[in-house]
């Protein structure tokens, strides 16, 4: 199958289960610009449509080790960054910030729930934020960055329909969202999704700017299995 793509970019539509999978670490993935989109229609529709990239906000939520250096760090590359840290990463806060901006990158505690996965969400200061107060916002950014552990994986229910904290972005009209269907390094998001950040504010896209973050899996780096969905 790679033989017949050659150098080129790649769009998977997988059903199920096989959404989850960490495509982006895969031999003959690895360093190429790859989307998992919901159809090829959806991708196709977002295409005709410019990204907004112009404003940028980024949360840290509590109790993550290198949250708020990841924050910080990534708001350099952006002209008038907002950063919600502590105690001002509320989820009124977030809420507010995300309607308000271009792109969101929230790093914090993730967790996704196979029971309810409207329920899957990230962690803020003041409680979880869950894949339905997505709902709630009055606007979405175009691209969602979320530096959490499960957040890409999604439930199947009846018909192959995927439930989750990614879909739940995608469906309240995000473009893309980027985010890991497994648990990820601390060191690891953090010197990928810096990476992420440089490269889209000079106007990569985002599935060719993950492409060029991400590293080969080795044994002396911890893997990254970010992946780009929308």
């Amino acid at each position: 199958m790679l033989e017949a793509v050659g150098d080129r970019r790649v769009v998977l539509t997988p059903s199920g289960v096989l959404a989850g999978v960490p495509w982006t670490l895969l031999t003959g993935f690895v360093g190429r610009p790859l989307t998992v989109a919901q159809s090829a229609t959806a991708w196709l529709t977002r295409r005709t449509v410019p990204l907004r990239t112009a404003r940028a906000g980024l949360v840290a939520g509590p109790r993550v080790a290198r949250a708020e250096d990841e924050v910080t760090a990534a708001a350099k590359e952006w002209r008038d960054a907002t950063v919600l840290t502590g105690s001002d990463a509320t989820a009124d806060a977030v809420c507010e910030l995300a309607a308000s901006v271009d792109v969101l990158h929230v790093a914090a505690h993730g967790r996704h729930s196979a029971e309810n996965a409207m329920f899957a969400g990230v962690q803020l200061v003041d409680g979880p934020w869950f894949g339905y107060d997505i709902d709630r916002l009055r606007h979405v950014p175009d691209v969602v960055l979320l530096s959490s552990c499960e957040v890409g994986r999604s439930t199947v229910r009846s018909g192959e329909e995927l439930i989750g904290m990614t879909t739940a972005w995608l469906h309240a009209g995000a473009r893309c969202v980027i985010a890991s269907p497994a648990a990820i390094n601390d060191q690891a998001a953090y010197d990928v999704l810096v990476a992420v950040h440089q490269r889209l504010s000079a106007g990569l896209d985002p599935a060719a700017a993950l492409a060029e973050a991400v590293p080969a899996v080795s044994a002396g780096t911890a893997p990254v299995p970010l992946v780009c969905f929308g």
